[in-house]
Protein backbone atom coordinates (compact mmCIF):
# COMPACT_ATOMS: atom_id res chain seq x y z
CA UNK A 1 0.00 0.00 0.00
CA UNK A 2 2.64 2.60 1.06
CA UNK A 3 4.35 1.90 -2.35
CA UNK A 4 1.20 2.32 -4.42
CA UNK A 5 1.00 5.77 -2.45
CA UNK A 6 4.82 6.63 -3.48
CA UNK A 7 4.65 6.24 -6.71
CA UNK A 8 1.51 8.02 -6.97
CA UNK A 9 3.04 10.87 -5.51
CA UNK A 10 6.26 10.32 -7.29
CA UNK A 11 3.99 10.27 -11.00
CA UNK A 12 2.12 13.45 -9.88
CA UNK A 13 5.29 15.54 -8.94
CA UNK A 14 7.05 14.46 -12.42
CA UNK A 15 3.89 15.57 -14.52
CA UNK A 16 3.91 18.94 -12.23
CA UNK A 17 7.55 19.49 -13.25
CA UNK A 18 6.78 18.67 -16.50
CA UNK A 19 4.38 21.12 -17.34
CA UNK A 20 6.60 23.94 -16.37
CA UNK A 21 9.02 22.88 -19.39
CA UNK A 22 5.99 22.74 -21.87
CA UNK A 23 5.60 26.01 -23.82
CA UNK A 24 3.68 26.83 -27.19
CA UNK A 25 4.83 29.17 -29.71
CA UNK A 26 2.31 29.60 -32.75
CA UNK A 27 1.86 31.70 -35.28
CA UNK A 28 -1.80 33.48 -36.60
CA UNK A 29 -3.23 34.01 -39.77
CA UNK A 30 -4.94 36.99 -40.81
CA UNK A 31 -7.21 37.08 -43.55
CA UNK A 32 -8.15 33.55 -42.87
CA UNK A 33 -11.53 33.74 -44.54
CA UNK A 34 -12.21 33.91 -48.31
CA UNK A 35 -16.17 34.00 -49.85
CA UNK A 36 -15.06 34.05 -53.65
CA UNK A 37 -17.99 33.84 -56.28
CA UNK A 38 -16.04 32.56 -59.20
CA UNK A 39 -17.35 31.07 -62.96
CA UNK A 40 -16.25 28.27 -65.00
CA UNK A 41 -12.53 28.68 -65.68
CA UNK A 42 -11.93 32.00 -63.93
CA UNK A 43 -8.94 32.56 -62.20
CA UNK A 44 -7.24 33.84 -58.39
CA UNK A 45 -4.69 34.62 -57.05
CA UNK A 46 -4.75 35.91 -53.76
CA UNK A 47 -2.95 35.39 -50.39
CA UNK A 48 -3.04 34.49 -46.63
CA UNK A 49 -0.79 36.97 -44.03
CA UNK A 50 0.94 34.83 -41.62
CA UNK A 51 1.63 36.65 -38.19
CA UNK A 52 4.68 35.60 -35.79
CA UNK A 53 4.12 37.63 -32.81
CA UNK A 54 5.97 35.52 -30.65
CA UNK A 55 9.44 36.44 -29.66
CA UNK A 56 11.16 33.51 -31.09
CA UNK A 57 11.64 32.36 -35.13
CA UNK A 58 8.45 29.96 -36.12
CA UNK A 59 8.69 26.97 -38.23
CA UNK A 60 5.46 27.52 -40.75
CA UNK A 61 4.09 24.63 -42.56
CA UNK A 62 1.41 25.73 -45.14
CA UNK A 63 -1.29 23.39 -46.41
CA UNK A 64 -4.60 23.25 -48.16
CA UNK A 65 -7.65 20.88 -46.02
CA UNK A 66 -10.80 20.73 -48.04
CA UNK A 67 -13.46 19.52 -51.32
CA UNK A 68 -10.45 21.86 -53.41
CA UNK A 69 -7.36 20.64 -51.77
CA UNK A 70 -5.85 19.61 -55.02
CA UNK A 71 -6.56 22.34 -57.05
CA UNK A 72 -4.82 25.01 -55.04
CA UNK A 73 -1.38 26.27 -55.63
CA UNK A 74 0.76 27.69 -53.04
CA UNK A 75 3.50 29.25 -53.32
CA UNK A 76 5.39 28.46 -50.43
CA UNK A 77 4.69 25.56 -47.92
CA UNK A 78 7.55 25.73 -45.60
CA UNK A 79 9.35 28.73 -43.77
CA UNK A 80 11.00 30.39 -40.49
CA UNK A 81 9.12 33.32 -39.65
CA UNK A 82 11.08 35.64 -37.71
CA UNK A 83 9.97 37.29 -34.81
CA UNK A 84 7.52 39.88 -34.84
CA UNK A 85 7.07 39.51 -38.70
CA UNK A 86 4.57 38.83 -41.15
CA UNK A 87 4.57 37.29 -44.39
CA UNK A 88 2.59 36.84 -47.31
CA UNK A 89 1.61 33.49 -48.87
CA UNK A 90 0.25 33.74 -52.18
CA UNK A 91 -1.92 31.11 -53.64
CA UNK A 92 -3.05 30.83 -56.77
CA UNK A 93 -6.93 29.25 -58.16
CA UNK A 94 -8.74 28.26 -61.32
CA UNK A 95 -12.36 26.98 -61.12
CA UNK A 96 -13.06 23.99 -62.67
CA UNK A 97 -16.57 23.42 -61.95
CA UNK A 98 -19.50 25.88 -60.86
CA UNK A 99 -20.78 24.77 -56.96
CA UNK A 100 -20.44 25.46 -53.19
CA UNK A 101 -16.94 24.36 -51.37
CA UNK A 102 -15.18 24.77 -48.13
CA UNK A 103 -11.67 24.38 -48.02
CA UNK A 104 -8.99 25.82 -45.47
CA UNK A 105 -5.71 26.70 -45.79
Amino acid sequence: MKKNIAFIGVFILVVLLSSFLVSAVTGKIGNGRMVLNMEVGDSIERYVNVINDNNEPVNITIFVTGDLKDDFNLEETNFILEPNTEKKVYFSYKAKESGTYETKI
